[in-house]
């Protein structure tokens, strides 16, 4: 696997880890992920902007390192 996908997979894996979730990864191709596919083109119709939820993406993925 690539870096750094493969650190993102990482983190991923260390915060599942310590917040108790199950995660179960799979891919789903483009055209069959519609919410993705929109999200990706800005297209937020149908979005409610109040549940969006913004994180520090830096502080996610340094944390398993630190």
């Amino acid at each position: 696997m690539s870096e750094p996908l493969s650190f993102v997979l990482q983190a991923a894996g260390f915060w599942c880890c310590k917040l108790g979730v199950a995660l179960c990864p799979h891919h789903v191709a483009g055209e069959r992920n519609v919410w993705a596919d929109e999200l990706s083109r800005d297209q937020l119709e149908g979005f409610c902007p109040a549940l969006r939820w913004q994180t520090d993406v830096c502080a996610v993925l340094q944390t398993p390192w630190s």
